[in-house]
């Protein structure tokens, strides 16, 4: 098991956002890429899990 799918069944209620230097997983979760500007991230979370 995964950390979202550990996440998703001890909390289904929360909302995840990958962090990643890496390439985009394949399990659908919204992603930003590191290095990003406090800007980025803040964008990124209105549009992708509606709080910032």
């Amino acid at each position: 098991m995964n950390w979202p799918e550990l996440a998703r069944r001890r909390r289904p209620e929360l909302k995840i956002l990958q962090l990643s230097g890496r390439e985009p997983r394949r399990d659908g979760l919204p992603m930003i890429r590191k290095p990003f500007s406090f800007e980025e991230l803040a964008s990124t979370m209105r549009r992708t899990v509606g709080i910032c």
